[in-house]
């Protein structure tokens, strides 16, 4: 894989690891403890989950399109949810 030469929050990382995998970007979830890693993965086209934590306010900019949940389980409970919902009314 190309490195971009860049570290995120930059688009340019997140850009060099869809274009690895040859994924469209909007097909891609990050998930993670930090609220700038999510902005940045929002902001390269990415989905992105944040997992609540201490200290760790849930950005407003990014509330709306975000999935959030007090831990991984949390979260992957929404993501099964959303994903079944979708996959049911096709």
């Amino acid at each position: 894989m190309k490195r971009s030469g860049r570290h995120k929050p930059a688009p340019e990382a997140y850009h060099s690891v869809a274009a690895a995998l040859e994924v469209d970007p909007g097909g891609i979830w990050l998930i993670a403890s930090h609220v700038g890693d999510t902005i940045g993965a929002l902001a390269a086209g990415w989905q992105a989950a944040l997992i609540l934590r201490e200290g760790n306010p849930h950005s407003t900019s990014a509330r709306s399109r975000t999935t959030s949940g007090q831990d991984l389980d949390a979260i992957a409970d929404q993501l099964i949810e959303r994903y079944a919902a979708a996959a049911n009314a096709s």
